[in-house]
């Protein structure tokens, strides 16, 4: 939860300072963030006997985590669409979207190496391991994965510290940049300076009131352009009447991030009574806090090992499928169309798994439910999951384009925290094969609201192209 609120700001956040600061300046600060939060993350402690809390240090790098997690989405998008080739920016775009699911891949077969590695030769698998070797070995494989997990963080860093910025965001977004140019040119072509440069000392001098001008006249510009950015979107979004596209891909970022985030596509829990033979008993009250209810007496490491493979056969690869789908097919499909229709086949899928719920057997509803998880998965990566990353890098104007997307982003994010907390409040051991299915119908009808508004509020492909 911690996570998910730290990933809101960094997408308000960041989303406007790269309107008015530019997107890689943003953007690497942004990288740098995650890579410190992230080593920082796996070093912490709870200091000399017990003198720091461990869970306050969680929270707080898990804070900047989220934040740069959730700037690193968006400016992603921004920085993709902007220098992308027109013809190819939305398959562009789709394909940097598959390092989402390739990136789920790669946690949890990184996960099976830990516990191959290091668990098993710490005797983590055996039953007669003592609880603090387990603890520890746990310990270490956690902070290994989060540790790994700022390598690309780093190698992004020095890529994006080799790019300059992007024409069109220098010259769309920096409007007012010619004002400093002219003030430089102005320094330079003066004849009173010309006419002193008779000396080496003179030449110096000149060079240092030339630096001292661009830097005045670039904080004024930045101030300048910030000023003239908000009241621009007072213009745009109100007298113009385009707050319609913007409340409705936030809208729908909304709708689906509650269906998604609440089916569970993060949660282990989730996975196993998905793949479960037979659902969870009800007698949960000695199940410790990793344990999985369709199988209360697992060892902690089948646990975490069937959680991985599950993760992978079921979210990542149903995920990796639908992103290559989007990327051959998204030249050639309206993404407007695509957006209402993955909608709606979301819609069908979710009724027709609720209902499944309803009346299969409870011993053996693991063919039917797998598959149509993994359905839903890959017509989410097709659809809105993808979607709600690539229309709003394309439907609003360069000054506006990275606060604009940032907005719509946390909508989905505030919608992951509004699912959690309701299961959170509705159930204590997490969700009841009931929850799951009165849940299944609810982001059904989600889904459908999610169609209209995609209908009537985001705008047509060609348009889309235009703006872009």
């Amino acid at each position: 939860m911690i996570l998910l609120v730290g990933t809101i700001f960094g997408q308000l956040l960041f989303g406007s300072f790269a309107d008015v600061s530019g997107r890689l300046k943003t953007y690497s600060w942004d990288l740098i963030l995650v890579l410190f939060a992230a080593v920082f993350l796996a070093e912490i402690s709870t200091g000399s006997n017990n003198s720091m809390s461990i869970r306050g240090w969680l929270c707080f790098w898990s804070f900047f985590v989220g934040v740069g997690t959730g700037a690193g989405r968006t400016l992603s998008a921004v920085v993709t669409a902007e220098f992308a080739p027109a013809r190819s920016r939305a398959r562009t775009m789709a394909g940097v979207f598959l390092m989402q699911p390739l990136g789920r891949l790669t946690s949890a077969a990184m996960s099976l190496l830990m516990l191959e590695t290091l668990g098993n030769p710490r005797g983590l698998a055996l039953e007669k391991a003592k609880a603090n070797a387990r603890v520890a070995t746990i310990d270490s494989m956690w902070r290994f994965v989060v540790g790994v997990g700022s390598i690309p963080a780093l190698i992004a860093l020095c890529l994006c510290l080799t790019v300059s910025e992007s024409h069109q965001s220098t010259l769309d977004v920096n409007e007012n940049g010619p004002f400093s140019s002219a003030g430089t040119n102005t320094i330079q072509e003066s004849p009173s300076v010309a006419s002193n440069a008779s000396s080496i000392h003179d030449t110096e001098m000149i060079q240092i009131r030339r630096s001292m001008s661009r830097q005045v006249m670039e904080t004024q510009n930045e101030q300048l352009v910030q000023r003239s950015l908000y009241s621009g979107m007072k213009q745009y979004f109100w007298a113009q009447g385009n707050w319609r596209h913007l409340a409705g891909i936030s809208a729908c970022s909304l709708l689906f991030e509650i269906a998604y985030s609440g089916l569970g596509a993060n949660d282990p829990l989730v996975l196993a009574q998905v793949w479960s033979s037979h659902l969870p008993t009800n007698s949960t009250s000695r199940l410790l806090d990793w344990g999985d209810p369709s199988q209360p007496y697992t060892s902690i490491y089948q646990t975490l090992r069937q959680d991985a493979i599950h993760s992978m056969m079921v979210v990542s690869a149903g995920s990796m499928v639908g992103s290559i789908a989007l990327i051959l097919s998204i030249d050639y499909i309206s993404r407007k169309k695509l957006f209402v229709w993955s909608f709606l086949g979301l819609a069908f899928l979710f009724a027709i798994a609720g209902g499944c719920l309803f009346k299969t057997s409870p011993t053996n509803p693991q063919a039917l439910e797998t598959t149509l998880y993994i359905l839903t998965q890959i017509l989410s990566n097709i659809g809105p999951n993808a979607l709600t990353f690539i229309i709003p890098a394309e439907i609003f104007p360069t000054r506006y384009r990275s606060t604009c997307h940032g907005i719509s982003a946390s909508f989905g994010t505030f919608g992951s925290i509004i699912i959690q907390m309701i299961i959170y409040c509705t159930s204590s051991d997490g969700l009841s094969a009931l929850s799951l299915r009165v849940m299944l119908i609810v982001f059904s009808t989600l889904m459908f609201c999610g169609a209209v508004i995609a209908w009537a509020w985001i705008p047509e492909g060609e348009e889309m192209r235009k703006r872009g």
